[in-house]
């Protein structure tokens, strides 16, 4: 996936269509997204959405991406181990958020498309539902 633009230092801003994009191009995470999308976050489900979600996001290895801030970008001479580092994270978001986007209705969507970082839709979402 390309990544659209580096915003004053922060994670790369992501296309809704790119995030759902490159969901469905994952080969071996049909059954995750197939499950997710089964039960659509709409409100009142929230307690069963998250723990559906925090489930995936634990088997798939991506629940620290809800705790761990986004390191900063590497500079031009950082060290391979830092720009892995940065590297790793931001694909991890970029899946967390593709799961997230995909698991939630239409409109909640729509609303959260323009976030970049998973773990602010996750505590967008629970100021409005939790």
């Amino acid at each position: 996936m390309v990544l659209e633009g580096i915003l004053d230092g922060f994670c790369p801003v992501l296309v809704f269509s790119e995030i759902l994009d490159a969901l469905w191009g994952l080969k071996n995470n049909g059954f995750f997204v197939q499950l997710l999308a089964s039960d659509k976050l709409t409100g009142d489900n929230y307690a069963t959405w998250k723990l559906k979600l925090n489930t995936i996001l634990v088997i798939d290895d991506l629940q620290c991406i809800l705790t761990k801030e986004c390191p900063p970008i590497p500079s031009s001479n950082a060290n391979r181990n830092v720009r892995d580092a940065y590297d790793r994270w931001i694909r991890a978001n970029e899946k967390a958020c593709a799961y997230i986007l995909a698991s939630i209705s239409d409109v909640l969507a729509k609303k959260h498309e323009s976030m970049s970082i998973a773990r602010g839709i996750m505590e967008s979402l629970h100021r409005m539902f939790g």
